[in-house]
């Protein structure tokens, strides 16, 4: 067996300087504070103030539909999409975005399973 030990270095302090305190009060980095995840719609809260968020959405032919956010942002958060089509002509754009929610627009004939990530603060 083994012991570990540590000396202390010329400034007085021991081996486990500079790392990090369980309750982060000395990190210098953003970390994760807060997660959700619902089967449908998820978030992520940062340190820093940073939040991520997505989930995704079921259109039908021609239609909007709008996601609200779980954790509403300060300013309008930047998007991106993906989209499953069965098949044939398709199109799916962000028709509006706020701090609290995000509507899109599908031009598919037929059922759209859009996903959705959006980040800021």
């Amino acid at each position: 067996m083994t012991v570990k030990t540590y000396e202390y270095n010329r400034n007085g302090t021991d081996g486990l300087a500079g790392k990090l305190d369980a309750d982060h009060s000395n990190d210098t980095k953003p970390y994760v504070v807060e997660t959700y995840h619902n089967g449908r719609s998820w978030y992520r809260i940062w340190s820093d103030g940073w939040i991520e968020q997505g989930g995704w959405l079921d259109t039908n032919t021609n239609t909007n539909a709008t996601a609200s956010f779980l954790k509403k942002f300060t300013v309008i958060p930047q998007c991106w999409l993906t989209a499953y089509f069965l098949s044939g002509n398709y199109a799916v754009a962000v028709k509006e975005r706020t701090t609290s929610s995000l509507t899109i627009h599908s031009g598919y004939s037929g059922q759209t399973i859009v996903n959705y990530y959006v980040c800021g603060y």
